[in-house]
């Protein structure tokens, strides 16, 4: 993909909702990478995303072991990937959690019916196109049909970036090292020292 880091390409996933006339607002929380979780508002409704992004063309979550999947107790999932046919360029694809949970229940049925092995520390993959080259265990295919939408050569939108009016210096300081080292920015402390 033309862009490497995460963080960037959820800033990429977060403008692409933008785009679609969404207000968003970044969620923070313990274990939460930067833009990973948004609150997101639009038409008087709020909704819960998530912000996936992959290096392939699959999307993957893992189980809980209440049987839930990790990551799908949210209203919406956008998965920002390369695109189908130009990996240097990006897709950006909206899913609704529920028709998400539908693919994964089926691709976890058929992955049981293969006798393959099902632990919930095992991701569980399902390709967004029909035809893939990798195996993932079960037929559970075409995810990108079930899209809500889909933005293709993303990698042109702008990347959303708090304003110099809003973030102060402390702000920016913590924000910028959180993202370079995928953690939470609320895990950051800084601290200045000046040596006489």
């Amino acid at each position: 993909m033309a862009l490497h880091k995460k963080s960037e390409l959820r800033q990429v996933g977060r403008a692409a909702l933008e785009q679609k006339g969404y207000e968003t607002e970044a969620r923070t929380g313990q274990g939460l990478l930067p833009g990973a979780r948004l609150l997101a508002r639009k038409d008087g409704g709020t909704f819960e995303v998530a912000v996936r992004t992959s290096n392939q063309r699959a999307l993957s979550f893992t189980r809980q072991p209440n049987g839930g999947w990790r990551g799908l107790s949210v209203d919406i999932v956008i998965a920002v990937v390369p695109a189908e046919k130009n990996s240097e360029s990006i897709e950006v694809l909206a899913f609704d959690s529920k028709i998400l949970r539908s693919c994964f229940d089926k691709a976890l049925k058929g992955i049981k019916q293969a006798d393959r092995s099902a632990r919930f520390e095992i991701p569980i993959f399902v390709p967004f196109d029909k035809e893939s080259r990798k195996n993932v265990g079960h037929g559970v295919s075409n995810l990108r049909d079930e899209a809500l939408w889909t933005v293709s050569g993303a990698d042109k939108l702008k990347l959303k970036t708090p304003s110099a009016a809003t973030e102060t210096f402390i702000d920016r300081v913590k924000r910028e090292f959180a993202e370079r080292n995928e953690v939470d920015p609320s895990k950051v402390v800084v601290e200045f020292r000046i040596l006489t």
